[in-house]
């Protein structure tokens, strides 16, 4: 007589699948299956392939009950969301230690070539169905559409905002004109040093002069 299973055990065509912390059966890492996880093996030997994107669930959220007739395929992320909400609900302390534990895998993961790209599709997904709506640009009278939600703060383009903003003098400052120390206004991020076209036409022949 064999040492008895430190773990429940259920067996599916000739495996055997040990109950863990997890609540899921799942065999020993050593064999060589196409999956440890037994309703995932259950699902695939009655039903087929697993799609991508979607992932096997316990219709009546016993993960020990892996009768074909109590699975069912629904989308990663509701799974994942379902199971982190219940997680949090059953036991909270226990939901805190897990996300602390997962944190930096996560991290890692959305900063992967396949993190990217999910947050890119994801993104692109956020604005389907979006409706267009019309507007007329504050700052040129344009007409213009876009998505509802990004009106852009009423200008037809990141130029007529910028030019919006430089005519406001919202960023204006007070320099010294390097050639006849005359006071005059600019806007800061312009990189002008004289106050006027003459004394500019002087600057640059005095530079020209002095070979610079």
């Amino acid at each position: 007589m064999g040492r008895p299973a430190k773990h429940r055990v259920q067996e599916f065509n000739g495996v055997r699948y040990y109950l863990k912390p997890s609540g899921y059966f799942v065999a020993d890492p050593r064999q060589q299956l196409a999956t440890r996880y037994m309703h995932r093996a259950v699902w695939i030997f009655h039903f087929g392939e697993i799609p991508k994107g979607l992932e096997v669930h316990h219709k009546d959220h016993d993960k020990g009950n892996n009768d074909p007739a109590n699975l069912e395929l629904v989308d990663s992320r509701k799974h994942a969301s379902y199971h982190g909400r219940k997680r949090a609900t059953d036991d909270p302390a226990a939901a805190a230690r897990h996300m602390e534990r997962i944190r930096p895998a996560a991290a890692k993961w959305h900063r992967s070539k396949e993190g990217l790209a999910w947050h890119s599709e994801h993104g692109k997904r956020t604005w389907e169905g979006r409706s267009v709506e019309k507007y007329k640009c504050i700052h040129c009278g344009a007409k213009y559409e876009a998505l509802s939600g990004v009106r852009k703060k009423g200008y037809c383009s990141p130029a007529c905002q910028s030019a919006a903003r430089r005519a406001s003098g919202v960023d204006d400052e007070t320099r010294k004109c390097v050639v006849c120390g005359n006071g005059f206004t600019v806007n800061r991020y312009a990189k002008t040093k004289t106050c006027s076209k003459d004394c500019w036409r002087k600057a640059l022949s005095e530079s020209k002069s002095k070979g610079v």
